[in-house]
């Protein structure tokens, strides 16, 4: 859809970005009143986001919240102002300026608890602020409450997250103190490599798991790069240790394999679903192949068809339109669709998401796991759909949890490994950011980290490695320092640095070790 729009709305990224405010009322900052757009590119912008989702019968997740709230405010007499009697709203801060507005319109005639904390806000790139929850506390009317007690983390871990979160500016807020002091520990690893660092952490997972010093569910396993998760998941069941991954946010965006699968599922079971013909028309070309699409769906609109009706007729020769590409990917989504209709499903998921290949792991389990309750593929789709839009992690589970640290929020778990805590993945930040704005992401990055630290209920292991395979460190966005080539194959390696958030950890911070040597005494060898 962003790349079929028309006009200079900038490169992917920037117009993603416009999307999520389209998705905030275009309320960008807290000082902001949602409602419509007021900037041309703006509102050009939305109206062709708007027709774009019309003609193709579909509509964004993100559209629900700016619905609801113009249903609210221009229709004083609808009767969900009045239906509520208390109206209770957790993680506050996390809320953009609509949603904000929205739960005011909710609670016009109720009563309106919130609970939240500034130092937690952690999605700036929704349009929400960590001055929405701090304006509320100082509205005048509102009856508040400071909580100054941490009933989670052990006092280790308390003192390091407290000397990070110190850290930020303009903050006045005092230490959290521990509610119930425990023993707990910290301890801050550094790995030859990457491949290394992911064999550790298994390890350690392991040998606990075996000696039964721990359940598998006792660990939460963080890392902000995909890849590194499903590299760290694959490892615990190679060493047979359950784990699941959580990346459901990303799992089609980062990877066109499971895109398609997932679009070709989808046109198995609704065979006139644009969207997904959409999606496999695009498939194989970094601009979608926006310029030819648009051709035929204004040929569409034109005779008052469908595109997939258009490329049938250019396929028969019936009608003659220059977009060989999107002809030849259509030619090969009949012959593929055909092919796949004959297969049960068992087979169909093994045709659609392989066990080889990494990218498509989520999309494989999500499909068995709705595979143990029906064979159904119409049911076995919209379980999946359920999985990716509306995920949940559950917080006492049998296996050991992988995700990002955005994921972690509000979970809490006795052991917390950070894992890959390196500059430019932890934090975060793209390179073509003005200097404000990495500033800015600098701030919520250490709200994100602040976050991480204060899962853990127990024992605490921040850990990276000292080099990665230049590759690799290109596809994390991670800026290679000195460049050297490695072993018999003569592979491009290059030092990386662990990130700056560790000194900011204070001095209460134990002192970095290597992994061997924390793996030898974890495992009480000399």
């Amino acid at each position: 859809m962003l790349r079929d729009l028309q006009g200079d709305f900038g490169d992917i990224s920037k117009r993603d970005e416009r999307l999520r405010a389209f998705e905030a009322g275009w309320a960008r900052k807290q000082s902001d009143h949602p409602g419509l757009a007021s900037d041309p590119e703006d509102k050009s912008f939305g109206a062709q986001v708007l027709e774009w989702l019309k003609h193709h019968k579909a509509m964004l997740i993100g559209e629900v919240v700016p619905l609801a709230y113009q249903y609210l405010r221009n229709n004083p007499k609808a009767e969900e102002l009045s239906r509520f009697k208390h109206v209770i709203v957790d993680e506050y801060q996390d809320l953009n300026k609509l949603e904000q507005e929205l739960i005011e319109l909710l609670a016009r005639n109720a009563a309106l608890c919130v609970a939240g904390d500034d130092d937690q806000s952690i999605y700036a790139f929704r349009y929400a602020h960590p001055e929405g929850i701090v304006l509320f506390a100082a509205d005048p009317l509102v009856e508040g409450k400071v909580i100054t007690t941490c009933g989670r983390c052990p006092e280790p871990v308390l003192k390091i997250a407290n000397n990070l979160i110190e850290q930020a500016g303009d903050r006045s807020k005092a230490p959290l103190t521990c509610a119930q002091p425990a023993a707990g520990s910290v301890n801050v690893i550094q790995w030859d490599g990457l491949p290394d660092e992911i064999e550790g952490l298994t390890a350690a997972i392991a040998y606990d798991v075996a000696s039964e010093r721990r359940e598998p569910g006792d660990f939460l396993v963080l890392v902000n790069r995909r890849d590194v998760g499903y590299r760290i998941r694959a490892a615990l069941e190679e060493s047979d240790v359950r784990a699941r991954s959580f990346f459901q946010d990303d799992a089609l965006k980062r990877s066109p394999e499971a895109a398609a699968g997932f679009a070709l599922l989808r046109l198995l079971v609704t065979p006139d679903d644009r969207v997904s013909l959409r999606v496999w028309l695009g498939l194989g070309d970094s601009k979608a192949r926006s310029d030819a699409y648009n051709r035929v769906r204004e040929a569409a609109t034109a005779g008052g068809v469908t595109e997939r009706e258009v490329l049938e007729r250019v396929l028969s020769g019936e009608e003659k339109l220059t977009v060989r590409a999107i002809v030849e990917a259509y030619g090969n989504l009949a012959s593929r669709l055909k092919t796949l209709n004959d297969l049960s499903s068992d087979e169909l998921i093994e045709e659609l998401f392989p066990g080889d290949n990494v990218d498509v792991q989520l999309m494989r389990e999500l499909a068995y796991a709705a595979l143990e309750e029906t064979q159904e593929l119409d049911e076995i789709f919209e379980a999946m759909l359920r999985a990716l839009t509306q995920p949940e992690v559950p917080q006492s589970p049998d296996f050991v949890r992988v995700m990002s640290l955005h994921k972690s929020k509000g979970l809490t778990s006795p052991v917390v490994f950070i894992a890959t805590a390196v500059e430019h993945v932890i934090p975060t930040i793209k390179a073509k950011l003005s200097e404000k704005d990495k500033r800015r992401a600098y701030e919520e990055g250490r709200r994100l980290f602040y976050v991480a630290l204060t899962r853990c209920s127990d024992e605490l292991v921040i850990s990276g490695p000292y080099k990665m395979q230049l590759a690799d460190a290109l596809a994390m966005g991670v800026l290679p320092g000195k460049i050297w080539r490695e072993g018999p194959d003569k592979i491009k390696v290059t030092r990386v640095i662990a990130t700056p958030y560790l000194t900011e950890l204070g001095p209460d911070l134990p002192s970095p070790v290597e992994g061997e040597d924390w793996l030898r005494s974890r495992s009480g060898q000399a």
